[in-house]
This record gives C-alpha cells, sequence and structure tokens, in this order.
C-alpha cells in the first residue's frame, strides 16, 4: 500500500455529514484507513513519533514497515482527525463538510494538513492539502497575520464593548475567529484539479 491508494479511495468517499452530535463523515474516513490493514498505535513511543509536528508529509525511518494510526490525537475539537503512517510515511487529515463551501471554526487552512471535504449539494468528496488553497498561497505567513490580527480585533471588541457597556461587571464580550471560505471546491474541474495535484505532490514526496 502506497499513499495514494488511501487518497484515491478517500476521493470516491460520497457525502456524509459530520455534525457535532454525528460524525458520519470522520467514520466513513476511518472505514477506509482501516480497510487498508491499518490499526490504531497504542505504542507510546509510536505515538510520540506520530504527533510530532515536524513529521508530517515525511518518511521516518523508526516506522518503516508500519501501518497505523491515531483517531483524534489531540482530541475531538483539535486538528486533526487522524495521523496515518503508511509504511513509516506519516499523513495528518482533517475532515470537512457542508452544503457546498467549507467553515473554518476558530481555525484556518494549514498548508500541511490533508483536507478530505464532503459536499452535500454534489454528494462529492474533494481532498487537498491546504498549501493548495488561496489564502495559503498568498499569505505564506498565514498563521503569523491571523494570530496578529485576531489579538488587534479582540483588543479592540474589548474596549468598544468597556466603553459602550462599562456598568457590566460581570460581562464581557468574545470574539470568535471564523473564516467562511467560498472556494467553489466541489465543482467538477476544480475538485479534478486539486485532486490531480494532491496527487502529484504526495507522489513526489
Amino acid at each position: 500500500m502506497k499513499p495514494i491508494d488511501l487518497l484515491n479511495k478517500l476521493y470516491d468517499l460520497k457525502y456524509s455529514k459530520n455534525t457535532f452530535k454525528e460524525k458520519k463523515h470522520e467514520k466513513s474516513v476511518k472505514k477506509i484507513i482501516e480497510s487498508f490493514g491499518l490499526t490504531e498505535t497504542k505504542n507510546n513511543d509510536e505515538i510520540t513519533i506520530l504527533k510530532n509536528k515536524d513529521n508530517k508529509n515525511k518518511s521516518v525511518d523508526e516506522l518503516v514497515g508500519r501501518f497505523i494510526f491515531l483517531e483524534q490525537p489531540f482530541g475531538s475539537q483539535q486538528c486533526p482527525d487522524f495521523i496515518v503512517c503508511i509504511n513509516g510515511f506519516i499523513i495528518w487529515i482533517e475532515c470537512k463538510s457542508g452544503k457546498n463551501k467549507i467553515t473554518w471554526n476558530s481555525g484556518y487552512p494549514r498548508k500541511d494538513i490533508l483536507y478530505v471535504f464532503t459536499c452535500k449539494k454534489n454528494n462529492t468528496t474533494t481532498i487537498f492539502l491546504g498549501s493548495q488553497t488561496e489564502i495559503c498561497q498568498t499569505f505564506p505567513n498565514l498563521e503569523e497575520k491571523l494570530e496578529s490580527f485576531d489579538k488587534e480585533i479582540k483588543k479592540l471588541a474589548k474596549e468598544k464593548f468597556e466603553k459602550e457597556f462599562g456598568n457590566l461587571s460581570l460581562y464581557e464580550i468574545y470574539i470568535r475567529k471564523m473564516l467562511i471560505d467560498k472556494t467553489k471546491y466541489s465543482n467538477t474541474n476544480f475538485r479534478k484539479k486539486m485532486y490531480e495535484q494532491t496527487l502529484k505532490i504526495y507522489s513526489n514526496l
């Protein structure tokens, strides 16, 4: 088995919703991962290697010959949903779903994460790396810029809130960082383009 074998299977997935209560899309992805014989590791040394951010999209000598995965390695609210190891090669996978667009809840596309987006409108799945998105290509230092922007907005909101509602001593304003992505990921031509680019990227790694 090679990484591109997994990509081919994920690309063929039909739509299944992914809500806080119903993680059907994640379950579908997990089923595909397990169909290739990958098992969830309980080995602490392996877990440490898999969770090391520097090992994303790399082959690690210590795990050559291992076909394993982790589910929700950093908790259910943190990226990624899965970390897989295919004969030593490590991929971080995040599952997204929507009617026709992606909402990045308190986050943003990360360049070295493989996204598996299932679209209700077209009943298809689009796979891509965060590095292929417009925002990552336009702003290579995206994380740094967004964090700075977020802090600035929260500071302004706090100052405005205190000025308008200063008498409310037991309340404070909370501004949530959320990006609405209007990219047409499920468009037939765009979906195919992203798929071919992703295959090319992983075949060259």
